[in-house]
């Protein structure tokens, strides 16, 4: 959680859900703090998600395919207000993994990790 600064608070949470072969990601990053939240980005991406093996070795990349566009851009978050990210992961490997979930924001980066696994059919 980030702490509060002029009245903003964001208050950052990461789900991830296996279901069969494919792992869904959701970020959620809430602002409970008293003032809007003014976020600043340093290209068009604003999120990304990475997987991890066991061994630490980054096995997925949400972002490692994609271009971003280079302007400066910004996102409100108002009080009692959420930005929601969500992506999905499709693998047949089976296994523990650790998944990290980033907000990009030049101003209020955030980043959190979780385990989770990949059960065997």
């Amino acid at each position: 959680m980030a702490e509060p600064s002029d009245g903003v608070e964001l208050v950052p949470t990461l789900r991830v859900r296996v279901v069969v072969d494919t792992v869904f990601f959701d970020l959620v990053v809430a602002n409970g703090g008293t003032e809007v939240a003014t976020l600043a980005f340093g290209t068009s991406q604003r999120y990304d998600f990475v997987v991890r093996d066991e061994s630490g070795a980054e096995v997925w990349r949400w972002s490692a395919d994609r271009m971003f566009g280079q302007a400066v851009s910004e996102a409100s978050v108002p009080v009692g207000g959420v930005l929601e990210y969500h992506e999905s992961w499709v693998t047949a490997a089976r296994g523990r993994y650790r998944a990290e979930a980033r907000l990009v924001s030049t101003d209020h980066p955030l980043a959190l990790e979780t385990e989770f696994e990949v059960p065997a059919s």
